[in-house]
């Protein structure tokens, strides 16, 4: 504001000068011209001449500055005249006889008619000075204006994102959106809000059915739920990106799942207030619609991981097929009466590992328990993530405690019992039981 007012006085005082050297050039030239006036009707004799030359000084000042100065000229002329012909009481003689008064008269007479009629053009040239002027101070007013409208621009085009960015390099950032573990999209969607929006406090919720749950967060927000009802969400981002007066939060987005359901809200509970315009909540709906189609990949994934049989990691049965294997390899011996023995591998050291270590250690177990067994026998995790099952179809107990010797010598912390079918044994639960007791006692 202070630069605008700056800018604006400037011409305000330029046209003050103008007008104030304009006034001092005018009364420079009146007086050159009344001196002109009255040297030249001093000087002059009375020849054969009819027009005095001051008559020519009288039509270009009066032309110039109005009737004002042409009657004054032409007066000064009429009288220098007379004055020359016999002195005061000759032009008191002459005026009152009215002897040659006319062709003294003409004079001003002559200044008065040619400053009336040269008074239009000198309006008209007045009022275009001055529109001139008024055109002149409004264009730089625009000009001022103009750039201020340009750093308004840059601002707004910097409100989105912090710097300039443009609409590629949110797509590329929303790359990190393409991870197929579902605990990591909470987090870069957050990450994605305060680098795009400027989010200074903000959170994604996620959840089915009636509420949803808090599972990311960024920044210190005091009324911040842990868990908000969808309804309330839905309510809140049905607002068109104007949050009520008593809503806690600024902006909402509903995560969708691409058949419609809710499955959980990106919240903008702070936003600095040069940042928050009509770009904000379209940017947020868009991270909300990449953020609930990364969700719906990763459920997805997740799906197709636990339908398949082997374990991506230890390449053993998972839980399920495990335990339903051992079913129909049971249900097999018993109908049938072939044997049938079972082994159960307790490893301790892998209850307290965290993620990354388990995952290493089951690797290790994949590649040490599969390398035991024949191409018949079958190997699978257990409910318990520090257990495993060898199922030996066709094989008899001496044969089962051969291999868990073996197993033992290479796995000298696990506890490992061997259990065998036996007739008037009801169902397989039974038997795992018995392998349980055999583990716990050997603890």
């Amino acid at each position: 504001m202070q630069t605008s007012q700056a800018n604006q006085q400037e011409p305000l005082s330029d046209t003050r000068q103008e007008r104030s050297l304009g006034s001092w050039r005018v009364w420079v030239e009146m007086l050159l011209g009344l001196t002109l006036t009255l040297g030249a009707s001093w000087c002059w004799q009375p020849t054969a001449v009819q027009w005095h030359p001051g008559f020519w000084v009288i039509l270009i000042l009066a032309a110039r500055y109005g009737y004002g100065v042409g009657v004054v000229c032409g007066v000064l002329t009429a009288g220098t005249i007379l004055y020359q012909h016999g002195g005061l009481h000759e032009v008191l003689s002459v005026a009152v006889e009215r002897q040659g008064l006319f062709e003294v008269l003409v004079y001003p007479l002559t200044g008065t008619v040619v400053g009336f009629v040269a008074e239009v053009p000198r309006e008209e040239a007045r009022r275009a000075r001055e529109q001139a002027g008024v055109s002149h101070r409004r264009a730089e007013d625009l000009a001022v204006r103009h750039a201020v409208l340009l750093q308004a621009k840059e601002s707004l085009d910097r409100q989105i994102t912090g710097q300039t960015q443009t609409v590629v390099s949110v797509y590329d950032a929303a790359r990190e959106l393409e991870t197929l573990n579902p605990e990591l999209i909470p987090k870069a969607l957050v990450g994605l809000m305060a680098h795009f929006l400027g989010v200074e406090a903000g959170a994604v919720y996620l959840g089915e059915g009636v509420n949803v749950s808090l599972v990311a967060s960024t920044g210190e927000w005091a009324p911040r739920q842990q868990s908000i009802a969808i309804a309330t969400l839905l309510e809140a981002d049905a607002s068109a990106g104007l949050p009520a007066a008593d809503s806690p939060w600024l902006l909402t987005a509903a995560l969708r799942h691409p058949d419609g359901r809710v499955q959980g809200a990106l919240v903008i509970e702070h936003l600095p207030f040069l940042r928050l315009n009509v770009g904000c909540h379209q940017l947020l709906h868009l991270l909300a619609e990449w953020g609930g189609a990364a969700l719906m990949r990763a459920e997805a994934h997740q799906a197709a991981m636990e339908a398949r049989r082997d374990h991506p990691i230890s390449g053993l049965l998972r839980e399920a097929f495990t335990l339903e294997r051992a079913e129909t390899e049971y249900s097999l011996a018993r109908r049938y009466d072939l044997a049938l023995s079972l082994v159960l591998v307790h490893e301790p050291s892998l209850r307290d590992q965290d993620d990354d270590d388990w995952r290493a250690s089951i690797q290790r177990m994949g590649e040490l328990l599969r390398g035991a067994l024949r191409t018949i026998d079958i190997a699978g995790h257990m409910p318990s993530r520090e257990q495993f099952l060898l199922i030996l179809p066709v094989t008899p107990h001496e044969g089962a405690e051969t291999l868990a010797g073996r197993l033992q010598a290479a796995l000298p912390t696990a506890r490992i019992a061997v259990g065998a079918f036996m007739k008037g044994e009801p169902t397989l639960s039974v038997m795992l039981a018995r392998l349980e007791a055999k583990v716990a006692a050997r603890g």
